[in-house]
């Protein structure tokens, strides 16, 4: 029986992909100067550039093209530590990966930490949208558990949303973190998927964040 050495191509998309992480992962480390002013190549691709305020921690993202109507991502993260620039492919928030939209930030005590609003495609109509808080400790980017629910102490906090259900409607909901009142309001929705104008907020005691009312 003969060997098959055809190769597919999502073979290929999944080589490219592979090889193209590597080497963001590798310039991103290797070129400090690129924290600051990235590879303007860039602006014209499919490349997804995420930067927190004080341009400490940057997230790039891209969608593989190796998913169906759920879409996969590919993540890298670049970020400063008293030592230079580091670079990490981060684990994504859930099992499914996701891209990021906008990177907050919140000093508490000694400690800056950076909310990242992400966002996963689950199929045709279902999104998922949450928000993942971070920590550079020493040279390590980590998740911090600064969330207080019922089940316990969270990295992250999200929501499922058909976006259907945005249609046809007079008003805006989404996550969104108020630095000024460090409040986090996350929209609710039903169990069909379908968003209402209400929303829970979680408010950050200096310790955790706290559910504070639905509304």
């Amino acid at each position: 029986m003969r060997e098959d050495t055809t190769v597919s191509a999502l073979d290929s998309l999944y080589l490219a992909n592979s090889i193209f992480e590597g080497k963001l992962l590798q310039a991103a480390a290797k070129y400090p100067f690129t924290v600051s002013n990235f590879f303007k190549s860039f602006d014209d691709e499919p490349l997804g550039i995420t930067t927190s305020a004080d341009g400490v921690l940057i997230i790039y993202w891209w969608d593989t093209l190796t998913g169906g109507t759920q879409h996969a991502y590919s993540c890298v993260a670049q970020y400063k530590t008293a030592h230079g620039i580091k670079s990490v492919s981060p684990a994504s928030p859930n099992k499914y990966s996701c891209s990021y939209s906008k990177i907050y930030s919140l000093k508490s005590k000694d400690k800056i930490y950076y909310l990242a609003v992400y966002d996963e495609i689950l199929s045709y109509h279902d999104r998922c949208q949450g928000i993942q808080i971070f920590l550079i400790d020493k040279d390590d980017l980590m998740p911090a558990k600064l969330i207080k629910t019922q089940t316990g102490l969270h990295s992250k906090i999200d929501y499922l949303y058909n976006d259907n259900s945005m249609r046809d409607q007079n008003w805006e909901n989404e996550l969104t973190y108020h630095e000024k009142t460090q409040t986090l309001t996350i929209p609710v929705a039903l169990e069909n998927g379908n968003l209402t104008d209400n929303y829970i907020t979680y408010k950050f005691n200096g310790e955790y964040f706290i559910k504070l009312k639905s509304k």
